[in-house]
């Protein structure tokens, strides 16, 4: 079942005051159940194009659904509530509030979704990243490997059809990112959802099942993973 697709994508930014073509003519479809890594050198308009296929981005034209609807058929408070429900980022940077506890950083979408926190599903996406002793820990005492799986469990509380990772082992030491990217590709295995992963790294993009590569804002090869890591 097809969950995500773009058809003659287009994004244009006004840079140094000309328009500048970041995203051309993209199309494209994802799988449920599908891990699928994005690579392209900087510039290549990768994180742009996650950020299209999300809605966090606004297409300058062209389509893109999501399960099954037209971006452009959500209201702002429709994509809010799928941003909190059916889809979640994962960040190179983590974005988890220092001052909070690793729980309370992982119930925060839920929070934020005016959601129900259910306290087996905390401890089950804890132990499922391998974190349920720091359950109560402050996030600044957590290693950076441990932040990133905080930001993991974070995405999975809602249990969402479509998880986005950008560059989400990029601040990490070579040892953490296979770990990292066992545990994406354990998540992927066990639960059906579809990860969209973008990644510099060719070893990285190794753990999904298909690679597309960018170039100048247009995909340029979309090939299956024969060796998968």
């Amino acid at each position: 079942m097809i969950v995500l697709s773009c058809h003659n994508l287009v994004k244009d930014f006004l840079v140094a005051g000309k328009q500048t073509r970041v995203i051309n003519g993209v199309s494209c479809q994802f799988e449920q159940g599908e891990f699928v890594s994005v690579m392209g050198p900087s510039g290549s308009g990768k994180s742009t194009f996650l950020y299209l296929l999300s809605g966090i981005e606004k297409k300058t034209s062209g389509s893109v659904q999501i399960l099954g609807k037209e971006i452009d058929q959500y209201n702002e408070k429709e994509i809010s509530k799928l941003r909190s429900s059916d889809i979640s980022f994962i960040f190179q940077a983590y974005n988890l509030i220092p001052n909070f506890t690793v729980y309370e950083n992982v119930i925060t979408p839920l929070l934020i979704g005016k959601k129900k926190v259910n306290e087996q599903d905390v401890d089950n996406v804890l132990a499922s990243v391998g974190l349920k002793k720091y359950k109560n820990s402050p996030v600044t005492m957590l290693s950076g490997g441990e932040q990133q799986r905080v930001a993991i469990a974070r995405a999975l509380i809602t249990k969402p059809k479509i998880l986005f990772a950008d560059e989400a082992t990029g601040n990490l030491d070579s040892k953490t990112v296979v770990a990292v990217m066992k545990l994406l590709q354990k998540i992927n295995e066990l639960t059906n959802i579809t990860i969209i992963h973008v990644t510099h790294s060719e070893k990285c993009a190794l753990y999904g099942h298909r690679i597309l590569n960018m170039l100048d804002g247009k995909i340029i090869s979309d090939r299956k993973v024969t060796n998968r890591l």
